[in-house]
């Protein structure tokens, strides 16, 4: 499973393989498995091919990730969303089951049999409607009694978290293009005709309703977004935040307009507050219909980021400008509130935002190294935001290393996330682990594969932190889940479960505890 090779890292065997093998198998990692693969009905036992798994994990860990079919016209994360359970039974056995999430927009295709509308990133023969296909594909929560899918060009959708079928769209969120005319009574009607909709965050937040009084009990936030119709200096776009309760109830939303078009995957949220960073962008709107909505974004080179903060309890908006317009946020890890009315917050920079070049960085080890991008490498930093003061103190973390997919153990203040093992090697081959408040760093890498993902594991014994990522092996196409200790990566895997043949490897997901879905 690994051995060590220094103090705090340890690697398996296998090489990183050349760019060309890499681009190849980063595809595969999201290839649509068989129809009749394992876990497509029911439930089915996995079989544990190393280590043993705790007898005190019982939960689910979800995930949703787009499945392609291999066509060549068609980018892989444009691929229609799959969900996957893989079930913690609490006496060390584990079961696997999976669905396709089957959107409106889906069921259109089918009854037309071709596409009717592009992806993020096209293709352009799509027929009139150019609003993004709703593929359900970025991200899965468990909230109260449903599964929600999540994509952000569109509505979250619902899921029956036994048999992880598509239900329906999640409260009055609807699917459509993301626009607002200025005139109330259009946009109203755009709505009804399904012309206009709701681009719904793929990153929603499990928090304390610390904004609405501690009685409120948990709250899902999600955000929305709506883009006016105007170019140039009078483009404006509105946020809104929702705070939801389990049974589906809106306890508040607040909502603000900002200057310019905030594009962000990802927001954070603390006690007190919400916080995005609006990175300046252009659109090139004319060549949306040809290349997908990803494609048409530019940032802005040489102006600010403007780090936005929008109070839990009044809606009250202040911003902070960061940096010279040399950084772009894919992933926030966590946000938290310090002394003084200062925020902390760790999350993944590039040095721009570039959706085809960062995708590239996953795909490829070139002899460049950085990530197998020379340009584009993610880079894990923890801000100090001070907004009486309206400054911004940054701290590298990981020693530079190419980081993704951060996610936080609140209970021991660590990060994990998935990174490059070498400067030689790929960005996606090692499980990285970090104190947050020291920065020490732990890695466990496997040269011949790709790590997907981390999720954090809550047990139920006195050793109970684990963290666990699908892990796919280049050669062989074989994916596997792997467990650690969260304190003792370098140490090594304590389990690894094989998952059925052509499991994809997806992109986000949860842990939810037995009884939490």
């Amino acid at each position: 499973m690994g051995r060590p090779s220094s103090s705090k890292t340890a690697n398996g065997g296998g090489g990183a393989g050349s760019g060309g093998d890499r681009a190849a198998a980063w595809r595969e990692l999201f290839r649509r498995p068989p129809p009749a693969a394992p876990g497509s009905g029911a439930p089915q036992p996995l079989r544990v091919v190393a280590g043993v798994v705790p007898k005190d994990l019982r939960g689910v860990y979800y995930k949703n990730g787009p499945v392609w079919d291999g066509s060549a016209d068609e980018h892989p994360l444009d691929g229609e969303g799959f969900i996957s359970a893989i079930r913690f039974t609490g006496d060390g056995s584990v079961t696997f089951q999976a669905q396709p999430v089957v959107t409106d927009h889906i069921l259109a295709e089918r009854r037309e049999g071709c596409r009717v509308r592009p992806g993020a990133f096209g293709p352009s023969d799509t027929g009139p409607d150019v609003s993004v296909k709703n593929v359900g594909n970025t991200n899965v929560i468990a909230w109260g009694h449903d599964l929600l899918a999540f994509y952000e060009a569109g509505a979250p959708y619902v899921l029956d978290p036994k048999t992880l079928m598509t239900e329906d769209r999640y409260l009055h969120f609807r699917d459509g293009l993301p626009v607002m005319s200025g005139n109330a009574a259009l946009d109203a009607t755009m709505r009804m005709l399904g012309k206009f909709g709701d681009a719904v965050t793929a990153h929603p937040k499990i928090v304390a309703g610390a904004g609405v009084g501690a009685e409120s009990g948990p709250v899902m936030v999600l955000t929305t977004v709506r883009y006016s119709l105007a170019r140039g200096p009078k483009a404006k776009t509105e946020v809104t935040f929702w705070e939801i309760a389990t049974e589906g109830v809106v306890v508040q939303k607040h909502t603000v307009t900002v200057r310019g078009f905030a594009y962000f995957h990802d927001f954070a949220v603390t006690d007190t507050r919400y916080v995005f960073f609006q990175t300046p962008m252009t659109v090139d709107w004319d060549a949306i219909p040809e290349r997908g909505i990803a494609r048409c974004l530019r940032q802005t080179l040489g102006e600010p980021t403007q780090i936005h903060s929008i109070a839990r309890k009044d809606g009250a908006h202040t911003s902070v400008p960061f940096g010279g317009g040399d950084s772009f946020v894919f992933h926030h890890a966590y946000a938290r509130e310090t002394t003084h009315g200062r925020t902390e917050i760790v999350s993944v920079h590039y040095p721009e935002y570039n959706v085809p070049a960062a995708t590239a960085a996953c795909a490829t080890a070139s002899s460049g190294g950085s990530g197998g991008s020379g340009d584009v490498r993610g880079e894990l930093r923890k801000l100090l935001i001070d907004w009486r003061e309206s400054t911004v103190r940054v701290r590298k973390m990981a020693r530079g290393q190419w980081l993704e997919f951060p996610v936080y153990d609140a209970a021991h203040h660590l990060v994990f996330a998935t990174g490059e093992w070498s400067p030689e090697g790929g960005p996606q081959q090692a499980m990285v682990r970090v104190n947050a408040t020291s920065g020490e760093t732990q890695f466990w890498t496997r040269r011949d594969a790709m790590f997907g993902e981390p999720v954090v594991l809550a047990g139920t014994g006195v050793d109970a932190g684990y963290v666990a990522t699908m892990c796919r092996r280049i050669a062989t196409g074989d994916t596997t889940l792997i467990l650690w200790r969260v304190h003792r990566i370098a140490e090594g895997p304590i389990a690894e479960i094989a998952l059925p043949p052509g499991t994809p490897l997806g992109l986000h997901g949860m842990w939810a505890a037995d009884g939490a879905a």
